[in-house]
């Protein structure tokens, strides 16, 4: 039988993944993927889609590492793969993740030149 404190650590783990998922997949050139691996319970794995940034998933992490120190689990031609472990806090690294996320492909825009 499940305690009302493990029913609530479990649902807040998976508010806090679904949220951060949504928030990933609004910043331009992402998309989160469905994990067919998913469970309640154990580690969490986050799959991000990074083809239409233009950029391979190595130089978004490579990127990710150099500004923030985010550590990555996988990095992939197409895709990045972040793994919670099970009693890991989602919104603290995630808050993270999505920072660094976000500077990484930001950082991928091409440079305004100014001709006189």
């Amino acid at each position: 039988m499940m305690t009302t404190t493990e029913r609530f650590s479990i649902g807040g783990r998976a508010a806090s993944l679904a949220l951060l998922r949504t928030r990933i997949s609004r910043l331009p050139g992402l998309a989160v993927l469905d994990d067919v691996h998913a469970t309640r319970r154990g580690p969490a794995r986050l799959l991000i889609d990074v083809q239409g940034t233009g950029m391979s998933g190595y130089e978004i992490g490579r990127r990710m590492r150099a500004f923030s120190g985010v550590p990555l689990d996988f990095c992939r031609e197409h895709r990045l793969v972040f793994v919670f472990d099970e009693h890991e806090e989602i919104a603290e690294r995630g808050e993270r993740l999505l920072f660094a996320l976000g500077h990484a492909c930001q950082a991928s825009a091409p440079a305004v030149t100014c001709e006189v």
